[in-house]
């Protein structure tokens, strides 16, 4: 299959995906019923396989992103990066890409797929020579015709109308001559930079300086207001609701009138026994969302990942990804759920095990975990989408690392 076939576009469901029964005993919404996670991919033996049920997914997740169905996963193994596609049908495709910095992706309504480093943002589903959009660097703009900003970039999203969106950390303007970090979004309409949020100066610093991001003046617009730390590290999203910018204290929404909006905020919380056994306001609910906070909306809903329980221990049967699934992926998800011991193997016969990092998902003012053991995660159409790999991003045999990634229909209150 060609790489423009990789881009094209398919019927909406996952007509070819596996429907995996889960037990999700004592699970809030869930009632101590079952819901159905499906298998989008992973789990069989062959790298360049075409289908969800037979390709191996092989090293770890960089980023995810879903639109209209179409599931994108940023991988790597050995430093390489790869595009790995699955289109609803559950046929699949790997567009090897010639980017290794990239960190992120994001995928737009109608089949515009980006990817970003810190220095450029690349369009990857149009002609090569005409990919690079966003550079931070002049030189390698020259024989393009891609803006070129001065900040770091920092995240990525596309919002509902197809136009990307993405964090830029610079060197600001503070009291007393500091030059404080901050942030400001930026949006590309029409081939222009259209400034999202964020500030250039700002006449506090500090503690002071930080608490903003937490408890926004009341009537602040969003370009007025100095933002530090906060968006980055892929805690950016973008559609219907407004843009989401996450933080190590909470999560900020920006509206399209360029209101400012305090999501969920700062707060101490016990780990959940199960899925959505800690529903609660999200403006209470606590945890951080930068540094690999990786956000994601679609609709009225928000989804985040969470490292706020990832050392604590909980039964394997609470977040169990296991079902009925090919030997091959139910082996992968055991080592998921699992985890590596110190020495680098699986006791896949433990009854307990880390949290690993955590969905969590945010709809109408209330927020829970939804899954653990995640490391990417996605929501489209209602629909969870996560990865989970068998190994971290930093392990030193991280290379022999493999993926799954699965989906859940999200309960009707949460959709």
């Amino acid at each position: 299959m060609s790489d423009s076939d990789t881009m094209s576009r398919r019927p909406r469901r996952l007509v070819g995906a596996l429907t995996l029964p889960i037990l999700l005993a004592g699970c809030g919404l869930f009632g101590g019923g079952s819901s159905d996670l499906e298998l989008v991919a992973g789990g069989g033996d062959d790298p360049q396989g075409t289908t969800g049920e037979d390709v191996r997914l092989g090293g770890v997740a960089v980023d995810l992103a879903v639109a209209d169905g179409m599931v994108y996963l940023l991988a790597s193994t050995g430093g390489d990066r790869r595009l790995v596609t699955v289109a609803p049908d559950g046929s699949v495709t790997h567009q090897p890409l010639d980017f290794p910095a990239a960190q992120y992706v994001a995928a737009g309504p109608a089949g515009e797929v980006y990817a970003a480093s810190k220095n450029e943002i690349r369009r990857l589903d149009t002609d090569p020579d005409e990919a690079l959009i966003v550079s931070v660097d002049s030189g390698a703009a020259e024989n393009s015709d891609a803006l070129v900003t001065d900040g770091s970039i920092q995240g990525l999203a596309v919002d509902a109308d197809g136009h990307p969106i993405w964090t830029e950390s610079f060197l600001g303007a503070g009291p007393d001559g500091a030059e404080p970090p901050l942030v400001r979004i930026n949006r590309l309409v029409g081939g222009e930079v259209e400034h999202v949020a964020g500030a250039s100066e700002t006449a506090v610093d500090g503690h002071e300086l930080v608490g903003l991001r937490t408890t926004p003046p009341e009537g602040v617009t969003a370009v007025d207001l100095p933002l530090r730390a906060i968006g980055r590290g892929g805690a950016l999203a973008a559609g219907e609701a407004g843009i989401f910018i996450g933080s190590s204290d909470g999560i900020l929404r920006i509206g399209d009138d360029g209101s400012v909006a305090s999501v969920v905020g700062p707060a101490d919380r016990e780990a959940p026994d199960a899925p959505f056994d800690d529903e609660r306001d999200a403006r209470e609910f606590g945890g951080g969302w930068e540094a690999g906070g990786d956000l994601d909306t679609s609709g009225e809903v928000l989804v985040g990942v969470q490292s706020t329980f990832s050392s604590q221990i909980v039964d394997v049967g609470a977040f169990d990804w296991s079902g009925d699934f090919t030997d091959g992926a139910e082996d992968v998800a055991a080592k998921i759920v699992r985890g590596p011991r110190a020495d680098g193997s699986f006791d896949l016969d433990a009854d307990r095990s880390p949290y690993g990092d955590v969905a969590v998902v945010i709809h109408d003012g209330r927020a829970a975990t939804a899954m653990a053991h995640v490391t990417r995660v996605a929501i489209d159409d209602g629909r969870l989408y996560a990865v989970g790999q068998t190994r971290g991003y930093g392990d030193s045999d991280a290379d022999d690392a493999e993926m799954l990634i699965v989906a859940m229909e999200l309960p009707d209150d949460w959709r």
